[in-house]
């Protein structure tokens, strides 16, 4: 999850002030083949709104 929200920051562009949310279902997706075997990929969305904190949620096909 560390690096999950190392890559938003970076790619978001976060500031100081900014919180990252992490939806469950994005959890779930990495613990999903256990620790020894993460998934090497997962695609997610990451929205920012006035006043709320970066979200991230997992990409709905």
């Amino acid at each position: 999850m560390a690096e999950v929200k190392l890559h938003v920051a970076r790619h978001m562009k976060k500031t100081e002030d900014e919180d990252i949310w992490i939806d469950e279902s994005v959890n779930h997706a990495i613990w999903s083949r256990g620790m020894q075997h993460p998934p090497r990929k997962i695609r997610v969305v990451c929205t920012r709104e006035e006043g709320f904190p970066l979200e991230v949620k997992l990409l709905e096909d």
